[in-house]
C-alpha cells in the first residue's frame, strides 16, 4: 500500500477567501435588515396611532 504522500496547503488570497465566504456575510445580514425594518415600521404605526388617538389593534 503507498504511504500518504505530505502535501502543503495552498495559500489563499484574500480575495480568494472573500469568494469563498461572501454568502455568510449575506446570510447574517437579511436577517438582521429584516427584523430591524419590522421594528422601524412598528414603531412608525405606534407614532400614528398615538397622534391620532387610536387604539392598539388586538390580536
Amino acid at each position: 500500500m503507498p504511504r500518504a504522500t505530505y502535501r502543503p496547503r495552498r495559500r489563499l488570497d484574500q480575495w480568494e477567501i472573500l469568494g469563498e465566504t461572501w454568502w455568510w456575510f449575506v446570510l447574517v445580514q437579511v436577517p438582521l435588515i429584516a427584523s430591524w425594518a419590522g421594528y422601524f415600521s412598528e414603531r412608525k404605526a405606534e407614532r400614528m396611532r398615538k397622534a391620532r388617538n387610536l387604539p392598539r389593534p388586538t390580536e
